[in-house]
């Protein structure tokens, strides 16, 4: 509900300054500073977590009971980079333009998204005999094998909130089509962050009379622990291509619609673990309105 609330509010403010340009700035016709856009931005944005050990768990999780097992002979996964999280990213955004320097735009704004920045995973596959099939007419024995597979899956997740500004180049942009890119920076907060341990034992064992059916059996555990809050930070380089509407109307000509891509690098330190770099990127389609 929070996070509604501040986003009605952004949104009321823009609407407020767009409504209220000339008074923002001046009344002089060519204002030296004006805002020229609003930006409303959805999309996916992927980051590859790092990989986590037993150990980096252990402090996000601490007194966890799981953990505390003995895990020798399980093989590290490498869950984290094997991961890419996809989630959800809502954006809203104001574009400002100097009349001096009509080419580059400022984009201001806020996103909101979910992400991970550590993962962790332990596996362990045994085989073992159940039962031994004796032919009657050959003495042939043939083995049942029945086979069992224990893991452990350690994940840290985080709601993040972010202001971010950007400098966009553009080509041509009276043009129906055009082009943009520059550089792009974002700064935050990381709330809500949990840590999930997950265990999970199942074995599958063939039944006598039916070879491609199997008898299986599980055991699953779960834990969920609470984090400490930290900043975030991001560095990026958008990459897009804008499309205006209308052609003739001076409604539609103010209407455009964009895709984005952004190649990413996200720095965090967490206050139980260390700083963590990871790669990452955006792809996001919205709406512009131009002024």
């Amino acid at each position: 509900m929070r996070i509604r609330t501040h986003i009605l509010t952004l949104l009321s403010v823009s609407a407020f300054l767009v409504s209220n340009n000339t008074r923002v700035f001046g009344q002089d016709k060519t204002p030296k500073i004006r805002i020229s856009e609003f930006y409303l931005q959805h999309g996916l944005i992927h980051q590859l977590p790092e990989h986590g050990t037993l150990s980096d768990f252990k402090n996000l999780a601490k007194g966890s009971s799981i953990l505390n097992q003995d895990y020798t002979g399980f093989s590290d996964q490498h869950f984290g980079r094997g991961n890419n999280n996809r989630n959800s990213l809502l954006a809203i955004q104001l574009g400002i333009k100097f009349a001096k320097r009509p080419n580059p735009t400022l984009r201001l704004g806020v996103n909101y998204f979910s992400s991970s920045f550590i993962n962790g995973s332990f596996v362990k596959d045994d085989s073992y005999v159940t039962d031994t099939l004796t032919s009657s007419q050959t003495g042939e024995q043939q083995y049942v094998l029945a086979t069992e597979t224990k893991s452990v899956r350690m994940k840290q997740t985080s709601q993040q909130f972010r202001i971010d500004a950007a400098f966009l180049f553009r080509t041509n942009s009276n043009a129906r089509w055009s082009l943009y890119s520059g550089v792009g920076l974002t700064f935050g907060y990381a709330f809500n962050n949990k840590t999930h341990i997950q265990y999970e034992e199942y074995s599958f064992e063939p039944t006598v009379n039916d070879y491609y059916s199997t008898n299986t059996s599980s055991t699953y555990a779960n834990e969920f622990y609470r984090n400490r809050n930290f900043a975030t930070f991001s560095a990026y380089v958008p990459l897009g291509i804008d499309f205006r509407i209308g052609k003739k109307r001076e409604f539609w000509n103010r209407l455009h619609v964009f895709g984005e891509f952004r190649p990413s690098l996200n720095y965090a330190k967490i206050p139980e673990l260390k700083r963590i770099l990871t790669p990452g990127s955006t792809q996001s389609f919205g709406l512009k309105v131009t002024f």
